[in-house]
């Protein structure tokens, strides 16, 4: 019968000189997941040594999100939104392997043009989404941003929305910014391009805007997103 020792008594022996506050990353638990005799499943694993400090540590700790230092290494070896879609429709064909470089971090990839646009215009497009939704009469509406949010039911799924909205009447919900870099896009509203049918959105049931299933976005946002297309 395999026999191992306690989330806490283990991780010390893991990480004897960490700070307490010092989580764990996945490939250090891979790691030691490998000499560790034991029936659980490597996401159990994860599940007994990165308790709900280290998760709520990580979040308060990248709200900066791409600018905090705590940004890279809790995302590498796992499946967060943006690389879900790749993840789910990869073939095992390609001989480079990318979708296990971009997991692990070492696609190389630096931005570009478009990343870099998306990067620079996102805090201008949260003003004016704040200010439609208050006009809209969303009792009480806030918004907050935030960071890595890591599901503790599978720690090996994360994923950071660019904030977190709330009113009195529709209660949380989560914020995902798009800014179209195509200058075809750029100055039309989400029912216009939508319309062109020619982009990430359609014009579903009930003549309203909605993302197309095709579409990464649909990957990214289909867990707890509400859209508001505004």
């Amino acid at each position: 019968m395999a026999q191992h020792s306690s989330p806490t008594c283990y991780g010390q022996v893991l990480f004897p000189n960490r700070l307490s506050r010092q989580p764990p990353t996945i490939t250090k638990l891979a790691e030691a997941f490998s000499n560790y005799n034991s029936s659980l499943s490597f996401v159990d694993f994860v599940k007994e040594h990165l308790d709900v400090g280290d998760i709520e540590f990580i979040q308060s700790n990248t709200h900066a999100q791409y600018k905090s230092l705590m940004w890279k290494n809790p995302r590498v070896g796992t499946l967060t939104s943006t690389t879900l879609h790749k993840a789910v429709h990869y073939k095992g064909s390609d001989s480079k392997n990318y979708i296990v470089d971009e997991i692990m971090g070492l696609s190389g990839f630096k931005g570009n043009l478009s990343t870099k646009y998306g990067k620079e215009t996102e805090p201008i497009a949260k003003k004016p989404y704040i200010k439609e939704m208050r006009k809209r009469n969303y009792k009480q509406f806030k918004f907050q941003g935030c960071g890595l949010f890591i599901n503790k039911d599978n720690p090996l799924r994360r994923a950071t929305p660019d904030g977190i909205v709330s009113c009195k009447c529709c209660g949380k919900g989560l914020l995902e910014v798009k800014c179209p870099f195509s200058n075809k896009y750029r100055f039309l509203s989400g029912r216009e391009i939508a319309t062109s049918n020619t982009y990430h959105v359609t014009i579903g049931e009930n003549n309203e805007v909605t993302l197309k299933q095709s579409s990464p976005w649909y990957t990214q946002i289909s867990n707890p997103f509400r859209c508001f297309w505004v």
